[in-house]
């Protein structure tokens, strides 16, 4: 298990408020001298920066989806353990034609 070196948070989990390595993710700037203020939606800590694999966006939202599921919409270019953000996915089901239902975000 990997940590924040500042405010040892562990992987997957928020910064501390007040973290010096948290970045916004509005701005892109350090968290703590930003102007954006923390009501706005904040990113968990990962030692690893990691990007859908199909459009590129940094750091997409996590979501939960039934392996049979995924290996019937994306199986055949993209596998289990790779990472697609949501919005791709979508896209590769609709090209497919192919209702991916419920999806836990």
């Amino acid at each position: 298990m990997k940590y924040c070196g500042d405010c040892l948070a562990k992987e997957g989990e928020l910064h501390e408020i007040g973290c010096d390595m948290e970045r916004c993710i509005k701005c892109g700037n350090q968290k703590i001298q930003c102007s954006c203020g923390y009501e706005i939606e904040r990113e968990p800590y990962f030692d690893t920066c990691f990007c859908c694999e199909r459009c590129g966006e940094k750091m997409p939202k996590l979501f939960g989806m039934d392996t049979n599921k995924w290996e019937q919409i994306c199986g055949v270019i993209y596998s289990y353990n790779c990472v697609l953000c949501l919005d791709c996915v979508k896209f590769i089901a609709k090209k497919r034609v192919i209702d991916i239902g419920e999806v836990k975000i």
